[in-house]
């Protein structure tokens, strides 16, 4: 199922897996503090730590109702299964007593949501809850969630989330075996590619593979509902509004980048070759290559993609809230006009941190140690509101890519 809400700031998903491996990514609420179980019929075993079930069986995710308008399923013990982790697997036809994949316990079978039978790849199930993603999986992956996989339309967000690998958004490169294109047969037409959310919660950012999106949608192109996180095509994520006041979203390019203070030139603002703005088909001198701490939370730790990317920003489009009316009043200032210490520390807008134009570094030493600065900061809720955010920031994939 393709369930997820966009908002009025920003918006984008997380995730990897190919051809019939690529379910739908999308953000979802953790309105439970990030624990809590899998809304499951009454009695139901426990899929995260394979109890309640009996010797040789494994709790399972089942579908009950497959098809392109209706995803169905539940909890229950079923046999176990044979396969191994990045085997090939398979689903029984859709129903309560045979909808359950051939993956052994504590694997599912990642594979399209929306098909009967749906074949792909045994994946290790994580729990989402753990403090960092990749705590919950093996070196060079994170824990991602997957839509129809341990929840139905209108649950809360589901405890149990799939290990996929992880990868660096600029060269589209999978970093447990340094495949291009996240693995693609062909990297040119690549079939899979890199996306990842700015962290909203105490979890730092991380990037993995899914299945690609519309190659023809890249920077500042529209995206219509539903939107994922991996509606875009590789190197891209639907991240803003089109403008301030507009409700279109539009994809956004990651790129490199570059402290950017007043003096700098064109070319610094807009982040470093190969992965500039312009290098993404960025080309106006208004879009300048922003920090991806600053589009995260403010409890989000800061970690090394929090400094090493960064998305294409025209501040041209923008306005903020400069008087606390919640109304969008002034518009966003350029990175080359602002200074690397604020006039008046309680109202850092001519800071250059204060705007996501510098490092994570340079962030004032007393606000590092607790709640650190974000772009809700000031106003700048025109992204997305942060409940929307949230929702997008878990990561779902698309499925039948």
């Amino acid at each position: 199922m393709k369930k997820l809400v966009l908002g009025a700031m920003f918006g984008l998903l997380a995730a990897c897996g190919g051809g019939d491996e690529s379910p739908d990514a999308r953000i979802i609420v953790r309105d439970d503090g990030g624990g809590g179980g899998i809304d499951a019929p009454s009695g139901a075993c426990n899929i995260l730590t394979q109890t309640g079930c009996d010797a040789g069986e494994k709790c399972a995710w089942v579908r009950v109702q497959v098809s392109a308008a209706t995803q169905l399923g539940q909890l229950a013990c079923v046999p176990n299964g044979t396969v191994a982790v990045d085997g090939q697997c398979a689903y029984g036809a859709q129903g309560a007593t045979t909808g359950y994949d051939n993956c052994a316990a504590g694997l599912v079978c990642l594979a399209s949501s929306a098909t009967d039978m749906a074949t792909g790849t045994c994946r290790t199930i994580c729990d989402l809850a753990e403090a960092t993603a990749s705590a919950a999986c093996p070196t060079n992956f994170a824990c991602g969630a997957y839509s129809s996989f341990f929840e139905n339309e209108g649950d809360p967000m589901p405890a149990a989330g799939v290990c996929d690998p992880t990868c660096d958004p600029l060269t589209q490169v999978r970093l447990s075996d340094n495949a291009p294109a996240c693995g693609s047969m062909d990297p040119m037409m690549p079939t899979r590619g890199c996306y990842g959310a700015a962290s909203q919660d105490n979890t730092a950012t991380n990037f993995t593979c899914t299945g690609a999106g519309d190659p023809m949608l890249r920077h500042r192109s529209p995206v219509t509902a539903p939107i994922f996180l991996n509606s875009c095509a590789p190197g891209y994520v639907p991240l803003l509004r089109e403008m301030t006041g507009s409700m279109t979203t539009v994809c956004i390019a990651y790129c490199d980048p570059v402290n950017t203070l007043m003096g700098a030139t064109v070319a610094t603002s807009q982040g470093m070759s190969p992965h500039s703005c312009p290098d993404k088909g960025a080309t106006a001198q208004s879009e300048q290559c922003r920090y991806l701490w600053w589009f995260e939370g403010n409890q989000t730790p800061i970690s090394a993609a929090s400094d090493a990317y960064g998305f294409c920003v025209d501040y041209t489009r923008y306005q903020y809230d400069s008087n606390n009316d919640m109304t969008p009043d002034t518009a966003w200032p350029s990175c080359r006009t602002l200074v690397a210490n604020a006039a008046d520390p309680m109202n850092p807008v001519d800071a250059a941190w204060a705007w996501g134009c510098t490092d994570s570094s340079t962030i004032p030493a007393a606000l590092t140690g607790g709640r650190r600065p974000s772009a809700r900061d000031y106003g700048l809720n025109l992204i997305l509101p942060q409940g929307e955010m949230d929702e997008l920031i878990k990561s779902w994939r698309k499925d039948g890519i």
